[in-house]
């Protein structure tokens, strides 16, 4: 399981870089079974706000890794579409764990 989740969350580079894989099985290994098991049965169970974004006025940035499998670009880009004041950053080469990946691209979008 472990294997086929790492695959989904970063992207190929990310992961062949040995170093890197490693500091990313280590966060897995840190989470044990049971909060595993609440974090999907929380994602799974929240309720669908997609029409509330447009109810939302303030600036909003959305962060997608080009790569994500797990909450591909498509998805970010449809909620960028339903909020009226949002800015899309599409962090290239990067996969779900964009901060991770590419943090030296993602924390200067997020300052700005």
């Amino acid at each position: 399981m472990t294997r086929l989740f790492r695959r989904m969350l970063a992207a190929p580079d990310y992961l062949e870089d040995i170093e890197k894989s490693e500091k990313l099985m280590a966060i897995i290994y840190r989470t044990s079974p049971e909060e595993y098991l609440r974090q999907q049965t929380a994602i799974f169970n929240r309720p669908d706000s997609t029409e509330t974004l447009a109810t939302i006025d303030c600036p909003a940035l959305i962060i997608s890794g080009e790569l994500d499998q797990i909450t591909p670009p498509v998805v970010h880009e449809e909620m960028a579409g339903k909020l009226p004041n949002a800015q899309l950053e599409i962090i290239s080469g990067a996969g779900h764990l964009s901060t991770l990946e590419a943090g030296e691209t993602v924390g200067p979008a997020i300052r700005n």
